[in-house]
């Protein structure tokens, strides 16, 4: 079926434009193989769950994914329907995609709050705290080609420890790795990773480390 997502000018992260996804991508892949360049953003949601025993909780995306097939990629992501917000999408996409309820909250001290109101039921909810909203451009692998896209990113970090039940044909399995394994087998084996994760791990690398200290 047709899906209308949320595009941006490159000189703008807030507003939105809607636009069908396969002709995003044609475009996109279309001006990038002919000026090495995107000409515009699409809206994306990224969401990077940690357990309360600083786990890191991701996927590995189902072989049947045009975009980054079989790599390991964070918790869950994806588009921005054109009219939704980006809170309203974390939230829906956690409880759709892999079955979790989540306390999706603007600022830090607000997550710092919850995560001491609810430390008791981190087994039933994710908290997600809202850390970036910026463009960036990403390399992505599309139909086995590289092709950078600018990315409008709502970047979710947050705490889960409970069960997770990824949705057939979207994940292929879920994956926990600790901080220090998760940093060696990226740096020795970075093809194993989407460029999102890469992106992700440098980018909020200290964003990172400020919820681990929390879990302390």
């Amino acid at each position: 079926m047709p899906e209308t997502i949320s595009t941006y000018h490159l000189d703008d992260p807030f507003h939105a434009h809607p636009m069908d996804r396969e002709h995003f991508y044609k475009e996109q892949v279309e001006a990038f193989k002919k000026d090495g360049k995107p000409t515009r953003a699409v809206g994306i949601f990224d969401v990077l769950l940690i357990t309360e025993k600083k786990e890191f909780i991701l996927q590995k995306r189902s072989h049947a994914k045009s975009h980054n097939p079989y790599l390991i990629d964070k918790t869950v992501g994806g588009h921005i329907q054109y009219g939704d917000t980006v809170f309203y999408t974390a939230m829906i996409e956690c409880v759709q995609e892999l079955k979790i309820p989540a306390v999706v909250l603007r600022d830090e001290e607000d997550f710092k709050r919850t995560m001491t109101v609810l430390e008791h039921s981190l087994e039933s909810v994710a908290i997600l705290e809202l850390v970036d909203h910026s463009i960036y451009e990403i390399d992505n692998f599309i139909d086995k080609e590289k092709i950078t896209i600018a990315k409008n990113i709502s970047m979710f970090l947050g705490v889960y420890s409970g069960a997770i039940k990824p949705v057939d044909r979207e994940v292929s399995g879920i994956l926990y790795y600790e901080w220090d394994v998760l940093k060696d087998e990226m740096k020795n084996m970075p093809q194993l990773f989407t460029p999102d994760l890469h992106f992700m791990m440098s980018k909020y690398e200290g964003n990172i480390k400020r919820v681990l200290s929390y879990l302390d």
